[in-house]
């Protein structure tokens, strides 16, 4: 705050709370995160979660990583990802519905045909995770 009254005054208080109340707000990491996907800044969400999945590592941020893992071109991270989230058992549903569309997306499928080149048995973990995730188990 400015020690000048003229300066103060300026001010309007309520107007002066609801900024603080929307900074506030934009701090929470999830909310954090979710704007600088919403704005096309994948990379530094990405980032930004690595950071906060040291010591929050919950269904919600995991879900989160999911999606800017993907929003990032890491198709593979996004499924393991999701596999954690999975883990969790909460909202199992939306779990399975992100890894399966991220499975059978065409990013993913070229990853994975390079990856079972290298070792066959993915395709086999790929296909069990694939089917699991269609038949929501």
């Amino acid at each position: 705050m400015s020690a000048d009254l003229k300066a103060r005054s300026a001010v309007d208080p309520i107007d002066l709370a609801q900024q603080l109340k929307e900074f506030l707000r934009r701090m929470e990491p999830r909310v954090a995160v979710q704007d600088l996907l919403d704005s096309g800044r994948g990379d530094e969400a990405y980032a930004v979660l690595q950071d906060i999945l040291l010591s929050d590592d919950s269904w919600e941020m995991l879900m989160l990583a999911g999606r800017a893992a993907r929003a990032t071109g890491r198709p593979l991270e996004a499924v393991d990802f999701y596999e954690k989230a999975i883990a969790r058992s909460e909202h199992l549903a939306e779990a399975h519905e992100e890894q399966f569309d991220t499975l059978v997306s065409e990013e993913c499928r070229k990853s994975i045909s390079r990856l079972i080149e290298h070792k066959e048995e993915v395709g086999r973990l790929v296909d069990e995770r694939v089917w699991r995730d269609f038949r929501c188990d």
